[in-house]
């Protein structure tokens, strides 16, 4: 409650792209994201995360509007995710899900008419053609009671109809073949985490992620052909290593 989102994402329309947030006045730059303690904040974008993220790998995600600890150096909202550990017992989760056109059932509809049809309106307009969500997770004891694994690979496709892409002229009426004519959004992540419980006092832990994002039509627009656009093929890696000393 009391955060705003700069646009509305209706039924995942935004087609995997991050979407700037304000609470009580304060700028998107002033957002904080923090991902096991470590801040992931975008260098080049301040309030936008590094890499997109894996939901279903979280243990627990902390959002504050306000009134932040002095440890956060800036104003405006701050989210912190701790990623899941293993433990003594082994555990495992897949998970499905699906909306739009699914290949067994259709889960939304339209009103457009056959009035607005032949006004010129599409029946698909900007919808969302499809998106699922795809993950297999699991963890457990690599050595009871001392080192621990959890793993998981999460896959998220965002297929989106874009009203008039590609143009098309008279002059030029050419939809190039090897492109979608979507603006498509594919978002594969893995990631895994250690934890070794050296002693009582002592206890070390390594987390790594590996993902790819990759958009060929980004600015799909009525006004733009497939080849104007540009396509963005992106892979990040995150690492991060604590020992937690208790004194």
């Amino acid at each position: 409650p009391g955060i705003i989102f700069d646009a509305p994402d209706v039924g995942g329309n935004q087609a995997g792209l991050q979407r700037a947030f304000t609470s009580r006045g304060t700028p998107n730059a002033q957002n904080t994201q923090m991902l096991n303690g470590v801040n992931v904040n975008d260098p080049s974008a301040q309030g936008y995360s590094m890499n997109y993220y894996d939901p279903s790998s979280f243990e627990n995600i902390q959002v504050s509007s306000g009134a932040q600890d002095i440890a956060v150096g800036t104003a405006g909202v701050f989210i912190n995710m701790v990623t899941k550990s293993g433990t003594n017992r082994y555990t495992g989760q897949a998970l499905f899900t699906c909306q739009g056109n699914c290949k067994v059932v259709k889960t939304q509809s339209n009103n457009i008419d056959s009035t607005l049809l032949k006004a010129g309106f599409r029946s698909d307009s900007n919808s969302v053609d499809y998106i699922t969500n795809t993950n297999f997770q699991g963890g457990g004891p690599l050595i009871k009671n001392k080192l621990f694994f959890f793993a998981s690979y999460n896959y998220q496709p965002t297929h989106v109809n874009v009203p008039g892409f590609p143009a098309v002229s008279p002059l030029l009426p050419v939809q190039l073949g090897t492109t979608s004519q979507q603006d498509t959004t594919d978002i594969g992540t893995g990631t895994a985490k250690f934890n070794y419980q050296m002693n009582t006092r002592n206890r070390f832990e390594g987390f790594v992620e590996r993902q790819k994002y990759d958009k060929p039509n980004r600015g799909a627009a009525s006004s733009n052909t497939q080849d104007s656009d540009w396509k963005e093929l992106d892979y990040g890696n995150t690492f991060q290593g604590a020992w937690n000393l208790l004194l």
